[in-house]
């Protein structure tokens, strides 16, 4: 009965991921990123020590396009946003 049930979640996951292709080809292409700091290729994520070599992120980090001002992942971006990010923990 187990083995029955995942074997329709599998289908169901199938048929699910080759619906996503499709309408990312309607679209013609990923679905965008909300223009958020967290998404920008000049912030910069502020973690803090929890533990030897665990870290967690904060609610701040701060941005490197120019000066560094204090920035919140999901802020208003700024006239520099540009899409992307860097590497993180």
């Amino acid at each position: 009965m187990l083995a029955e049930n995942v074997k329709k979640l599998e289908q169901e996951n199938k048929r699910l991921e080759a619906e996503n292709r499709e309408l990312r080809n309607m679209l013609g292409s990923d679905i965008p990123k909300p223009k958020k700091c967290g998404n920008c290729a000049h912030f910069i994520q502020h973690y803090i020590s929890i533990g030897i070599d665990r870290y967690a992120a904060t609610h701040s980090g701060h941005c490197t396009h120019g000066r560094t001002v204090t920035k919140k992942p999901d802020g208003k971006t700024c006239q520099y946003y540009e899409l992307g990010s860097r590497k993180r923990f």
